[in-house]
């Protein structure tokens, strides 16, 4: 199961974001894998950044976020802390199979 979230960042914003990001992992507990990176080619409405994260399963990917205050405040500090980068949208990706 993958999850994907998109942002518009300004060039001048991406080191906020990434270093915001960074600090937000490194607070919270994650199942599976997490990752930010840039987007250069195909986007639709001005993206730039995503954020990719695996999950165990669908139920998984719905309800990833805070699980106690202080991931709660991990979160709060990283909607702040990435200047200001715009959430687009997201979408959850199921592998039918792998090559």
């Amino acid at each position: 199961m993958e999850h994907v979230w998109q942002f518009k960042v300004k060039n001048e914003d991406l080191n906020n974001f990434v270093g915001a990001f960074g600090m937000l992992i490194k607070s919270i507990k994650i199942d599976g894998f997490a990752s930010v990176g840039q987007i250069i080619h195909g986007i639709e409405n001005g993206e730039s950044v995503y954020i990719f994260a695996t999950h165990s399963d669908l139920n998984s990917a719905f309800n990833w976020g805070p699980k106690n205050e202080s991931e709660a405040a991990a979160f709060s500090l990283f909607s702040t802390a990435r200047g200001g980068a715009e959430f687009t949208k997201s979408n959850t990706r199921v592998i039918i199979k792998r090559y």
